[in-house]
């Protein structure tokens, strides 16, 4: 028999007879009592007037909805006010999008040179050595693949990873999708 747990409007007859002021009394329904109550939050002192905050609302709203205002209530926002928090958001925003495509970039650099090493490591004709491939070079890699331990590259592998810069691999080619789909999602 309890009622659902909307929040609705109402005139509570007597508890409205406060005075706004601090948040001292939190104003709840009792669902079995059928009845509004009102609960001490901090301590009073004797004499002291009990008050309750009816808003959180600024001040043009508050005098709409209950016809006066208090030194307590907070002026509502201009529409200078507003302008100048949309364009802190837009500046925001366009500072993470910056972001978040510099990190698409440093991925796909991270990618790319992974596949690299990973060229020179499999061409090196290592006796017993087995590379493991990464889920970017295979998407099918085995979990019970043996891993071990790359050897240093040679020299000559330092110039094979050196040179290997100016050949385009398939990934290279297709360099930048994820950056691409991040613009076009932006625009």
């Amino acid at each position: 028999d309890d009622l659902p747990a909307e929040s609705h409007s109402f005139l509570a007859p007597v508890a409205d007879l406060l005075n706004f002021g601090p948040p001292c009394t939190k104003g709840t329904y009792n669902t079995k009592a059928r009845a509004f109550e009102l609960v001490a939050t901090c301590s009073f002192l004797k004499g002291q007037e009990v008050t309750y905050w009816y808003s959180d609302d600024c001040d043009d709203i508050v005098i709409a909805n209950y016809g006066f205002t208090h030194p307590m209530v907070p002026a509502c926002p201009t529409m200078e006010d507003l302008q100048q928090e949309i364009d802190m958001w837009k500046r925001r925003s366009q500072t993470l999008e910056t972001e978040i495509g510099h990190a698409y970039d440093d991925l796909d650099e991270m990618e790319r040179e992974l596949e690299r090493g990973q060229s020179v490591l499999t061409s090196c004709n290592c006796d017993g050595f087995r590379i493991p491939k990464s889920k970017s070079m295979s998407s099918s890699s085995s979990s019970k693949s043996r891993k071990t331990t790359a050897p240093a590259p040679s020299e000559s592998q330092h110039d094979h990873i050196r040179g290997s810069t100016n050949q385009q691999s398939d990934h290279e080619r297709g360099r930048g999708i994820r950056h691409k789909a991040w613009n076009h999602q932006k625009s």
